[in-house]
């Protein structure tokens, strides 16, 4: 069986601080409480980018050259980046001229890429395998960040989330409906200072908290809101997962 596991470090709308990491990337300035590095250049691309082995994006902001459509369903040739199975992208901002944001085709590594305007999502686990997401977030996403399709383990740390509907979906309508687990736990090096959490979850469903688990509903899509850590020097980090 595998597992499918997010972790991922919060950063929500509203009053941030302007701390600057030591490890999530370089020349960290102060944009509307979005701490996203500050671009080396631009690239446009008339075709999605597929990357098969590692793409150092050098803090590049990487686009389409096309306007975001909104929450209309786009597909691959809609997207900025195509990760290949095991392929690695770090250190890009992927602009507003785009649609799809970066897909993942398998296991994949993204260290450092920021999203400095999402438009139907900012990145989809399209295919089965293991992830990492090291640093890196996401802004202006009107519905949800990161789109989970397939079955795997992944791992989301240090991930900045600012102005934004849902952080996280799963599949309504993958082939696989496995069952999809909320769970709320804390770590110090979170941060999260809203209680705009929702997690959009698709039936079969549960959640569970540090608290005994919460049975959601097995027949309709559920939207959880999670409120933030009692102590925001200690706040919240999410557990998303996914299993046949």
């Amino acid at each position: 069986m595998l597992t499918k596991t997010l972790l991922p470090l919060l950063a929500i709308s509203g009053a941030v601080s302007a701390v600057k990491t030591k490890t999530f990337g370089k020349n960290l300035v102060r944009r509307a409480d979005f701490p996203i590095p500050e671009s080396q250049g631009s690239v446009t691309f008339d075709a999605a980018e597929e990357v098969d082995g590692e793409y150092d994006g050098g803090y590049k902001t990487y686009g389409r050259g096309v306007s975001c459509t909104g929450q209309e369903e786009g597909g691959d040739s809609d997207a900025v980046f195509i990760l290949k199975d095991g392929a690695s992208l770090k250190n890009a901002i992927i602009g507003s001229d785009q649609i799809e944001g970066v897909h993942c085709e398998g296991s994949c590594t993204l260290e450092n890429v920021w999203w400095e305007a999402v438009c139907e999502d900012a990145l989809s686990f399209k295919g089965d395998g293991d992830a990492t997401v090291t640093g890196g977030g996401a802004t202006g996403a009107e519905d949800k960040v990161l789109q989970q399709n397939g079955i795997g383990s992944i791992t989301v740390d240090g991930f900045t989330v600012v102005d934004f509907g849902k952080l996280y979906r799963s599949c309504g309508n993958c082939d696989e409906m496995g069952q999809r687990t909320v769970r709320q736990c804390y770590r110090s090096f979170c941060r999260a200072e809203s209680a705009d959490m929702a997690v959009r979850l698709r039936s079969p469903s549960r959640t569970s908290r540090p608290t005994p688990a919460r049975s959601l509903s097995a027949s309709t899509p559920t939207t959880v809101t999670l409120p933030p850590s009692p102590t925001l020097a200690r706040p919240t980090s999410l557990t998303f997962a996914r299993s046949t």
